[in-house]
């Protein structure tokens, strides 16, 4: 061999060993402690499905995997948090659709892109909302309601949170769909527009099945419609807006999803993604999430990243309709 060839061959070995070298530090993650973010406090839904799928991970990975509870600012916190550290999959961030999808939206600075920052990991499970109203008065079915809400446009009240959530836009959704204007009141306490509801005050809400459980075992409230492409297991007797007449694709629910920084490495994320889907298919993580009234709702990395632009679509032209003014 002449010179030139030899330093070729040289320079295909140096290649081919460098890039066995980075496939074996890949597929050895993890080789540390994996931080999980959790926008939220101890004890509520997401913090309580985090950490036993922190436990299932760590047992999966012999590594410690550690959960970060960073409330506040509406998720503002914790995504600050992620993008502070490295694009190595080591950190990552469970989320919400509201702190992904809405909160961008209706502020005027936030201190992230979500499509252009967060990469899919993986879904995790979800809940839909129901379309509530007081247990006895004359908002009594569907039908009743769509027609009090067009008997007299933008007069019919309906509660949320907090201006710009899921139950806000999902009145925003209806209101666009029967083409009849209603008025949106925000509360800081959920229990108080509950109680409204309840007395007639005010129309009707948009909760889960978790938030209002004690208000129907008491009837003082009841459900006309779920929000949802089909029946609800446990609400088998409620059904869905579609088959009460309504838009076919009206569905309204709040997904839980585990995020990354976008560049990290494909390979790791597939591996998370595999890793955190086995994890969340055990029988312990299943009976949890039945207990907390969720839907399991797993997918791939790719399934992820269309969620999160085809919900930025979705409910931007929702907070565009309900003219939200950023704050």
């Amino acid at each position: 061999m002449n010179i030139r060839s030899i330093l070729h061959a040289l320079a295909a070995a140096t290649l081919t060993l460098a890039g066995t070298g980075t496939a074996m530090a890949q597929t050895g993650f993890p080789n540390k402690a994996v931080r999980i973010i959790v926008p939220l406090s101890a004890g509520t839904g997401m913090d309580t499905v985090g950490r036993q799928l922190a436990e299932k991970l760590s047992s999966m990975w012999g590594q410690p995997v550690v959960i970060d509870n960073k409330p506040g600012a509406a998720g503002i916190t914790a995504i600050s948090a992620l993008k502070q550290a490295p694009a190595d999959g080591y950190t990552l961030l469970a989320c919400e659709v509201g702190m992904v999808a809405i909160t961008p939206q209706i502020l005027k600075r936030v201190p992230f892109d979500t499509l252009n920052d967060l990469a899919g990991v993986a879904t995790l499970f979800k809940t839909y909302y129901m379309l509530t109203t007081a247990g006895s008065g004359p908002l009594d079915t569907y039908p009743t309601l769509v027609a009090a809400a067009k008997a007299k446009p933008g007069q019919l009240a309906y509660g949320s949170t907090a201006v710009g959530s899921p139950a806000h836009l999902a009145g925003v959704l209806l209101s666009d769909a029967i083409q009849a204007p209603m008025v949106h009141v925000a509360y800081k306490d959920a229990g108080q527009m509950f109680t409204d509801v309840a007395s007639g005050q005010v129309g009707y809400v948009w909760a889960t099945s978790g938030s209002i459980k004690p208000f129907l075992d008491s009837k003082r409230l009841k459900v006309l419609a779920a929000g949802a492409p089909q029946r609800l297991r446990g609400y088998e007797d409620i059904p869905t807006v579609a088959e009460l007449g309504g838009p076919k694709d009206f569905s309204v629910d709040n997904w839980n999803a585990v995020v990354a920084l976008k560049g990290t490495p494909p390979d790791i994320i597939a591996k998370l993604n595999r890793d955190i889907s086995e994890a969340m298919r055990s029988p312990e993580m299943q009976a949890r999430i039945n207990v907390l009234g969720y839907d399991m709702y797993l997918g791939s990395p790719a399934d992820m990243d269309r969620l999160l632009a085809s919900e930025w679509r979705r409910y931007g032209e929702a907070v565009r309709r309900a003219k939200i003014e950023p704050q």
